[in-house]
């Protein structure tokens, strides 16, 4: 084999001092140049480089030529970044730097304030779900999943359709039954790639380009879809053989009559972090449902929120300092799981981007005590959610939130609340009474009590009842029981 020729003091540059503009080493006294090299190698004198070669080309870079220092100076400082000298930085660049923070900071108050008319828009004539709809914006900033459990009628289905309308984001609405087909969420074979030979879906229009979805009964799902869905919803990618995609999901709003009782699908309910439970409104609530439909917004109206408002607030979420609460978290976590409360390592971590998310919301650059309220939400059944309320009243007496009140108050409202909401009521009613019995205004006054004796029996038994409330109803009762003629 003969030898390798020698090469020539040029080839042996190497390609960043060959690609050097003025002043840089000896004998560089040229303008800058363009180079342009080929890839391959020259062996024996032959250019073996393959006619494919692509070309590379470098413009010389025009910095400051090196100047000669003298003997003895020292070596050259080194900059913060590594160096050979400091880093070139344009006047007024600290001052760039404060504005671009500031525009930034302006921006995300711009979105909260879009947020909190989204909210408002979304929950008029909603009586009594506002804490739902300030939940499912929760969840959207925070990037997590949403579960509904309340039985038929109880206005889950306009909560979210309402929070889907006021984001201006591609929407999905299904609802699943037992013969569901996978291809009805995530779309039926495209025939003109079968044609090719190949084998992918047609998800134009269908789960995997949603950037919001709701599942009705989305425990009904078949075997196929709830694996799918739990890619999805994880991972927030479809797959379907060899075909993969990203999915631009950023909240999926599951509903269902209850939670199920299979344990095979404990890991699928597992990725819906935020569950909430939707009970029917209570009688003193029916004047307002059946006003509730007056005054609604114009349909045609440009919904203040956008779906760009809502990643800038995700993006800034992000950036929330959860260092001061931490220890407070933990201990949450301990006492709940301390009473049997089942709570995965899965949920215990991605439960901080909803502290953080509360947090953002209110207008706060770090978490307190006071964004801690939606770790409620983490707890998936409904007996253990009610008691972790009264466990944490504590922890979570701090609760508030100027953008999501009504959440946070709802977050904190446990048996003991409730129990002294209704002694006040039980309490209001009786003074409330008409002195007339003959009278039809009385009538419907007993009728008003007899619903309320009932939904105390119902939320209390009558060995748990707190003595407040069992003093109330006591007194209510004999009012109704007061003979003709009889007055307070």
């Amino acid at each position: 084999m003969p030898d390798r020729p020698e090469r020539k003091a040029a080839d042996r540059r190497s390609p960043s001092r060959a690609s050097r503009g003025p002043g840089h080493g000896a004998g560089a006294g040229g303008a800058g140049r363009l180079v342009v090299r080929r890839c391959g190698v020259a062996r024996g004198g032959v250019d073996v480089r393959p006619k494919h070669a692509t070309l590379r080309i470098a413009r010389c870079r025009q910095s400051r030529p090196i100047r000669d220092r003298p003997a003895g100076a020292g070596p050259r400082p080194v900059s913060s970044r590594g160096r050979g000298r400091a880093p070139l930085l344009p006047r007024g660049a600290s001052a760039l730097r404060c504005t671009s923070r500031a525009s930034r900071e302006d921006r995300i108050d711009t979105a909260i304030a879009c947020l909190e008319r989204g909210i408002a828009r979304a929950a008029h004539g909603l009586v009594g779900r506002r804490h739902l709809v300030e939940l499912v914006h929760l969840a959207l900033v925070a990037r997590e999943h949403v579960l509904l459990i309340g039985p038929p009628g109880t206005g889950k289905s306009a909560v979210v359709r309402a929070c889907a309308a006021g984001t201006g984001a591609r929407c999905f609405e299904y609802l699943i039954g037992r013969f569901t087909e996978p291809a009805e969420l995530f779309g039926p074979l495209d025939l003109e790639a079968l044609r090719a030979g190949k084998l992918r879906p047609d998800i134009a229009g269908m789960l995997p380009e949603a950037e919001f979805a709701f599942l009705d009964e989305v425990f009904l799902g078949s075997t196929a879809i709830l694996n799918a869905l739990l890619g999805v919803l994880n991972e927030r990618r479809y797959r379907r053989g060899h075909f993969e995609t990203a999915v631009p999901l950023r909240c999926c709003v599951g509903a269902s009559n209850a939670l199920p009782e299979d344990p095979a699908l404990a890991a699928f309910a597992d990725r819906f972090l935020v569950t909430a439970f939707v009970d029917p409104l209570a009688d003193s609530d029916l004047e307002a449902l059946l006003a509730g439909a007056a005054g609604e917004p114009e349909a045609g109206a440009e919904p203040p929120l956008t779906l760009a408002g809502i990643d800038a607030l995700a993006a800034a979420a992000a950036r929330i300092d959860l260092t001061p609460v931490r220890p407070a978290y933990a201990q949450v976590v301990r006492k709940l799981r301390a009473r049997g409360v089942p709570l995965s390592d899965r949920r215990v971590v991605r439960g901080q981007a909803l502290v953080a998310a509360a947090a953002l919301i209110a207008g706060r650059t770090e978490a307190t005590a006071a964004d801690l309220w939606p770790l409620i939400h983490l707890v998936q059944h409904r007996i253990a959610q009610d008691e972790a309320r009264d466990l944490l009243r504590a922890e979570l007496g701090a609760a508030a939130s100027p953008v999501l009140p009504e959440a946070a108050k709802a977050a904190g409202y446990g048996p003991a609340a409730r129990a002294a909401d209704l002694a006040r009521e039980g309490e209001a009613l009786a003074a409330a009474a008409p002195a007339d019995r003959a009278a039809p205004a009385f009538e419907a006054w007993l009728v008003r009590a007899e619903s309320f004796l009932v939904q105390v029996d119902a939320a209390f038994a009558t060995e748990a009842r707190p003595p407040a409330l069992a003093a109330a109803r006591d007194a209510l009762l004999a009012r109704c029981r007061e003979p003709a003629g009889a007055g307070p």
